[in-house]
């Protein structure tokens, strides 16, 4: 869960997590990224994402956002994504499934 108050201490949190993610060869983070828009990911550049630039799907619905992603090593490929509200939250839980590339 990044910050959802400061802005810049939200790029600080997605920097460190480029520096802990950049060298490695599998790799998945989910969480609460409290994302403004998907310029914000450019610390984690090197990672795909679920959540696409056109903001779908949407895990956030009272705000009509998408503050919530699965980021991964592109050593896996995205085969399907959704959000499933379950009224356990104020958040949709966002489910993807991934598969290991071949490359």
């Amino acid at each position: 869960h990044l910050s959802y108050e400061n802005a810049d201490l939200r790029r600080t949190q997605l920097e460190e997590l480029a520096d802990r993610t950049r060298t490695e060869h599998l790799v998945i983070v989910t969480g609460d990224f409290n994302v403004d828009s998907m310029a914000d990911f450019a610390p984690v550049g090197h990672l795909e994402r679920a959540v696409t630039e056109d903001g779908h799907p949407v895990t956030f619905p009272s705000g009509g956002k998408s503050i919530d992603n699965i980021l991964f090593s592109p050593t896996f490929a995205l085969t399907s994504r959704f959000a499933l509200q379950t009224g356990h939250s104020d958040h949709c839980l966002l489910v993807a499934e991934l598969t290991l590339s071949e490359n």
